[in-house]
């Protein structure tokens, strides 16, 4: 089982260096918060869409044990 921060360097090293988008990320016990900076190049839209994809398929799998909340702050 990865630690919180070992989670958080994964989610950081795709987010920013696969997918070359400058982000913010967070990752607590039970919730990853995900904050893209600069997207002029619509990239993270891309990225958000295919997670929340997933997330939404997993949730209904799993339902009531995963809820997914999307806040554009």
């Amino acid at each position: 089982l990865l630690s919180r921060r070992q989670r958080q360097m994964c989610i950081e090293t795709a987010v920013t260096e696969a997918f070359k988008i400058k982000a913010d990320v967070a990752v607590e016990e039970n919730e990853i918060i995900l904050r893209l900076e600069n997207d002029s190049s619509e990239e993270g839209d891309k990225l958000l869409l295919g997670l929340l994809t997933h997330l939404y398929f997993l949730a209904e799998e799993f339902s009531g044990r995963i809820k997914v909340t999307v806040r554009d702050n």
